[in-house]
């Protein structure tokens, strides 16, 4: 196979080649001849010849000094020079036999031009990829080429069978591959070692479609980011992609970083959208969650807790989590629950205390959350902790605790948790029995 025709787009300049060649010619054959003048010149021969003309041209040839200088430029000339000319050549040929080539991912890339004579066509008659990708991606006018940067070697081959074929070579996306951390060191996320290289993973987490394509196009552009910083709605579809913005380096692979995003994503789907994705996953791989869905009035409601507001809750990272964050939703499961962590309320009296002046005094299933959470106070204050939480901070050894500690009382005896969605929101679902009951339990 011919090698590659230098052209205006593929290779230097022609004098850049002649470059080494004039710097060797400057350093051993026009010194010499300097010199030459300059021992005439300290001789005064020089002086001798440029005034007194030709007539004095054979003091200047007698003078022994200039006769050697004379003969060592000779000799230069006809040894070292033409040698220095050879290397030269090879050196250009060293430095400049390049092929340019852009890259639309990695940038300007220097290849040495190909010289491999390859094969195209195996004995068996079926061609090797090299062949089938010219020949393919002509016919298909493929514009763009996208692949793994262990191909970017093979450009300089591609780009010669594109040109002596006669076709327009497409443009080059050569993609880095995803790394991930093992041990403190980097490696390329495998197929073979790596679960999550694998679809089949996410989908067995429960991780939606939408989490997972998010997190690879914030990795994939740089630019994502503050789009969708901007664009908190919007559908990923509408973001501009650039070739050009993604990474040069490889990625690296974060799970931890893959479900904050897919946190943020289920915040945003509705409370119909989770419970039919949910029941869909649950339906393969959670019978158990299955049983608590299937009464879908009720679970709507549960999953509609702190749900489509300014600051929607972002507990849920994957379906497989879902049982996790509403089981306490659900009496069978509640019921599990022996013991209860009431938090800075390390006094159990005190916090059964709080629980029945709630269920007898304060507690009415039809106020509205302003009323519910001034009814909090005052019964902080009662049982003689501060109604607010700056009055607490700028003295905490006037007061045991704060309305926030009231309210983690109620909170653990409703759920058995201390950290849940909006507390109002769980009292209003969970009704006015199931409260009473829970709070005497």
């Amino acid at each position: 196979m011919k090698k590659l025709k230098y052209s205006a787009e593929n290779s230097p300049q022609a004098w850049l080649y002649l470059l080494p060649a004039l710097i060797i010619i400057l350093v051993f054959h026009v010194y010499p001849l300097i010199k030459t003048f300059i021992i005439s010149f300290e001789k005064g021969t020089l002086n001798n010849l440029v005034f007194n003309g030709i007539r004095n041209y054979q003091i200047v040839l007698s003078d022994p000094k200039f006769h050697k200088a004379i003969l060592n430029t000779t000799l230069y000339s006809f040894t070292v020079v033409p040698v220095g000319v050879i290397i030269a050549m090879i050196i250009s040929l060293i430095i400049f036999e390049k092929i340019k080539h852009k890259d639309i991912i990695k940038g300007n890339v220097d290849f040495p031009e190909n010289d491999q004579d390859i094969i195209i066509i195996k004995s068996d008659g079926l061609p090797t990829y090299h062949f089938a990708h010219m020949v393919d991606d002509h016919l298909m006018r493929t514009t763009h080429v996208i692949r793994g940067d262990e191909w970017l070697p093979s450009v300089p081959l591609h780009v010669q069978l594109f040109k002596e074929a006669g076709f327009k070579a497409p443009k080059y996306c050569h993609i880095s591959p995803m790394m991930k951390n093992d041990n403190g060191n980097k490696r390329k996320l495998s197929k073979r070692k790596d679960p999550e290289a694998a679809v089949s993973y996410y989908d067995e987490l429960g991780v939606p479609p939408d989490a997972v394509k998010e997190y690879l196009l914030n990795i994939a552009n740089s630019t994502f980011e503050n789009w969708r910083r901007q664009n908190k709605d919007a559908n990923i579809e509408d973001f501009d992609f650039h070739l050009n913005k993604m990474s040069v380096s490889g990625a690296l692979f974060d799970m931890v970083k893959l479900f904050d995003v897919a946190k943020i994503v289920i915040s945003r789907y509705s409370a119909e959208k989770v419970y039919n994705d949910s029941y869909a996953w649950a339906k393969k791989y959670d019978e158990e969650l299955v049983k608590l869905l299937e009464n879908k009035d009720y679970a709507l409601k549960v999953l509609g807790i702190e749900r489509g507001n300014a600051k929607p809750r972002k507990d849920i990272a994957k379906w497989s989590d879902l049982k996790e964050n509403i089981s306490y939703m659900y009496n069978e499961e509640f019921d599990k629950i022996t013991e209860f962590d009431f938090g800075k309320v390390t006094d159990k009296e005190l916090a059964n205390k709080i629980s029945k002046l709630y269920s007898k005094k304060y507690f009415d299933i039809n106020d509205d959350k302003q009323t519910w959470f001034d009814k909090m106070k005052d019964l902080a204050e009662e049982v003689g902790f501060a109604r607010e939480v700056k009055e607490w901070k700028a003295d905490p050894e006037k007061w045991p605790g704060h309305v926030g500690d009231i309210s983690s009382v109620i909170r653990s005896k409703l759920t058995g948790r201390l950290n849940t969605p909006d507390l109002y929101e769980i009292i209003k679902v969970l009704g006015k029995d199931e409260v009473l009951r829970r709070l005497t339990k």
